[in-house]
C-alpha cells in the first residue's frame, strides 16, 4: 500500500493512518494490560477496578506496570508514525534540536495557566448526572494507592511515567 513516506500523502490521509495506529495501540495496550494484570498481579482488570483498597505490594506492582503500558499505548504509536512518515524519524519528531529556553518557559507558563481550567472542568463534570461516579471512584482508589509512599524511590517511580 505504501510505496513512499506518509509526508507525501494528504494531511487527511495522514490523520486517518495515525488514528488507525493509535486505535490499534490502544487495543493492544488494553489486551496487554489485562494479560499482565492476570499474570503479573494475579488479578483481572475487572476485579482490580472493583477493589476498594489495594495492598502496598499490589500498588507497587501497578507502579511498575504503569510505565510499560504508557509506552505501549502512547509512545509506540508516535514512534511508528514517525518511522512511516519520514526517512529520518528523529528529525521528524524534532529530537535532534536542542531545547530552547524560551519554549521551555512558555511550556511551564502554559502548564501553570491550564491547572485552574482543568480544575474547573473537573468540578463541572462532577455536576453532570450523565457520568457515573463509580468509575471515577475506583480510579481514585487505584491512584491514591499507587501514590502512597514515604521513600525517595517511591517518588522517583511515580514521577517516571509522567516524565
Amino acid at each position: 500500500m505504501f510505496n513512499r513516506y506518509l509526508t507525501y500523502y494528504s494531511p487527511a490521509m495522514q490523520f486517518v493512518i495515525f488514528c488507525a495506529i493509535m486505535s490499534m495501540s490502544l487495543l493492544l495496550g488494553a489486551y496487554i494490560a489485562d494479560l499482565l494484570n492476570q499474570k503479573f498481579l494475579g488479578v483481572s482488570s475487572a476485579a482490580l477496578e472493583s477493589m476498594t483498597e489495594l495492598s502496598p505490594a499490589l500498588a507497587f506492582k501497578l507502579k511498575i506496570l504503569n510505565p510499560v503500558l504508557l509506552i505501549i499505548m502512547l509512545l509506540l504509536p508516535a514512534l511508528l508514525f514517525a518511522y512511516l512518515a519520514y526517512p529520518f524519524p528523529t528529525k521528524y519528531l524534532g529530537m535532534q534540536k536542542g531545547v530552547q529556553p524560551m519554549l521551555l518557559l512558555m511550556c511551564i507558563a502554559l502548564l501553570g495557566a491550564s491547572l485552574p481550567i482543568v480544575s474547573a472542568l473537573e468540578e463541572w463534570s462532577q455536576k453532570i448526572p450523565l457520568f457515573s461516579n463509580s468509575g471515577i471512584d475506583s480510579y481514585g482508589v487505584l491512584t491514591k494507592s499507587m501514590l502512597k509512599g514515604d521513600q525517595i524511590s517511591d517518588l522517583l517511580i511515580n514521577i517516571f511515567p509522567f516524565a
